[in-house]
């Protein structure tokens, strides 16, 4: 049985997938506050150690890395979820391994960014997930690229054992009718 957080960030992914901003952003607030109390004594103590032991250089470097971190955590988390989703539709496959991992490390990358966010703005916050968008958008392009080549040698494999199994084929009818 699911979680109320747990219903709250599929909630959150199906807005990202179909690009309602505001709404996941709604819902992100909504699981904010569910985490508020626990978080808000580490979200103190993230931002005191951040104002006292870095430079504006070194935090401005933390905050670069740590964005491109959860960028890239984002975008796994959802890559893992639509295909899982795509290969329970298609063919009634939801156990793979290398799925779960994913979602355990974005998940808990996720947890890290919730901590985190807590310590800036909602103007701040609105900006980064229009970055993880962006940046999302723009990988995807090339993905898409990428796929496009790789789906004519899918294209190419799927001819060949189709013909193979033509062959086959023929060699068994071959063998039944006269014997050989």
């Amino acid at each position: 049985m699911m979680t109320v957080e747990e219903k709250l960030k599929e909630q959150y992914n199906k807005a990202r997938r179909t690009g309602n901003i505001v709404k996941a952003v709604r819902i992100m607030k909504q699981i904010d506050d569910l985490n508020k109390n626990k978080k808000e004594q580490e979200t103190t103590n993230v931002k005191n150690i951040c104002l006292q032991n870095l430079s504006v250089e070194d935090h401005f470097k933390a905050i670069c890395l740590m964005n491109r971190m959860f960028i890239f955590a984002d975008i796994l988390e959802t890559a893992a979820i639509e295909f899982r989703e795509y290969m329970k539709k298609r063919c009634d496959i939801v156990e793979f391994p290398v799925i779960d991992q994913a979602i355990d490390v974005a998940k808990k990358a996720r947890d890290i960014t919730r901590i985190v966010d807590n310590c800036h703005s909602e103007t701040l916050s609105d900006e980064f997930s229009e970055i993880c968008d962006h940046i999302n958008n723009m990988a995807m392009n090339v993905i898409y690229k990428e796929e496009a080549g790789l789906k004519k040698k899918i294209i190419k494999e799927h001819s060949e054992y189709e013909q193979s199994k033509n062959i086959e084929n023929f060699e068994e009818t071959k063998q039944r009718a006269f014997g050989k």
